[in-house]
């Protein structure tokens, strides 16, 4: 079928976004609400890359609470309590990192201290009939499930300048996002046509939906793509653009994770981040390197994971486009995609300029640094030594081993 591009032809048409189509799909999926016992390492098998979080408890739980805690020292004390809001999709990880961290603080700190923390946990999607006083009775603190909330409304659509629909929270709040969020946001995927030296937003019409051979590109781009473009590349980079071969191609970029950060700044207007996740890797070949030197600017792209990789292609069968698509179709971030929106964004109107400056650290520079300096002492003995009898053993044994681990890890972690 002849696609026109015209201004009008997609308005003539139930045509929705790529990002659109791929969020209404993965609704089915997302929201993991078993209990823990229900067998949580299953849970992460979308993601065949994503590594198990709990592999690195407690090393990775200390680290996060000491920089929560320095930080809120910093920033927020003695006038805002430490308010921590952990967005989640999968519900058993997110209890067990709140219980860990909230114990953790429970055990170092002073009761007047540990009184002026408050721990929320906020579903991405609606996630409601949970039972809180169950999950949350052996957790100590102030800790809270806003099941009755969500950032993302699942049956209308969002308006952004309505604070009316949910809630807003007028003190500081430390967002944490773990490895359940980033891959969970739809993306839009577009391309730059190098004749018209125009960017095309592909879209799908609905009718079709199942069809994924019926999609097409059109240089009628909505808000929240043309958003996310400007955000991802300057105004004035058309040189570069043109220098950038794979620009050609097809290239998925973060839509959804801007209206994240835009319906944060409505109900949550004074934020910082903690992320963690895996990000892409960029192939680094001595033809990558050469390019680099003559000054040409890599271009990241977020992919589309295993086993739905090659299932978006437009010269896939339909046949194969519908085989065994029943679960979340998730994404691996760029990370430099996601450090640049970041600092780029409109209205940075926080206290301390908004999400500025960002930071990309690995897992294992992290923990490295935060790590509590005795213990940092232990690892770098050769023996473990009879003066730290106040530590059990083992404790010491799986904290040297978890650093170890945390340099090889491929995680990575931004914050703000």
């Amino acid at each position: 079928m002849l696609r026109l591009q015209s201004s009008m032809r997609w308005k003539h048409t139930d045509a929705i976004p790529f990002r659109d189509f791929i969020e209404q799909h993965n609704r089915k999926y997302i929201m993991k609400r078993q209990n823990f016992f229900s067998g949580h390492m299953q849970l992460n098998q979308s993601n065949p890359l994503s590594e198990n979080l709990i592999d690195y408890d407690p090393i990775l739980t200390q680290c996060m609470a000491r920089w929560l805690w320095l930080n809120y020292k910093i920033t927020d004390y003695p006038y805002h309590d430490l308010n921590i809001l952990n967005i989640f999709t999968d519900l058993p990880q997110a209890i067990y990192f709140m219980r860990r961290i909230m114990q953790y603080f429970h055990d170092i700190l002073p009761s007047e201290s540990f009184e002026r923390i408050n721990y929320y946990l906020f579903p991405l999607y609606r996630c409601d009939k949970i039972n809180e006083r169950n999950l949350l009775d052996d957790i100590p603190g102030n800790v809270r499930i806003m099941e009755d909330m969500t950032l993302f409304p699942m049956n209308k659509t969002i308006d952004f300048n309505d604070k009316t629909n949910n809630v807003y929270i007028n003190d500081p709040m430390q967002i944490l996002m773990f490895n359940d969020i980033l891959g969970n946001l739809s993306h839009d995927l577009v391309k730059y046509h190098d004749v018209t030296q125009q960017w095309e937003q592909c879209y799908i019409e609905e009718e079709t939906i199942k069809n994924m051979n019926e999609r097409y590109f059109d240089n009628e781009l909505d808000y929240w793509c043309d958003n996310t473009i400007r955000q991802l590349f300057d105004i004035d980079f058309t040189d570069q653009i043109q220098r950038n071969k794979n620009l050609h191609n097809e290239i998925f970029i973060p839509t959804q994770f801007i209206q994240l950060l835009e319906q944060l700044k409505l109900y949550v207007p004074d934020f910082r981040l903690f992320i963690i996740d895996s990000p892409g890797k960029k192939t680094d070949t001595f033809y990558s390197r050469l390019r680099d030197f003559l000054g040409y600017t890599r271009i990241g792209t977020s992919k589309i994971l295993e086993p739905y990789d090659n299932w978006w292609v437009h010269n896939c069968s339909s046949e194969d486009q519908e085989k065994n698509i029943n679960s979340c179709i998730t994404f691996q971030p760029d990370f430099n995609h996601l450090e640049k929106i970041l600092t780029n964004v409109s209205e940075n109107d926080t206290r301390y300029g908004f999400l500025k400056p960002c930071e990309i650290e690995t897992l294992g520079e992290f923990c490295d640094k935060w790590v509590d300096h005795k213990l940092k002492e232990t690892k770098m003995s050769v023996t473990i030594s009879q003066d730290n009898n106040s530590i059990p053993t083992e404790f010491l044994q799986k904290l040297k081993l978890q650093l170890d681990l945390a340099t090889k890890s491929s995680l990575n972690i931004l914050h703000s």
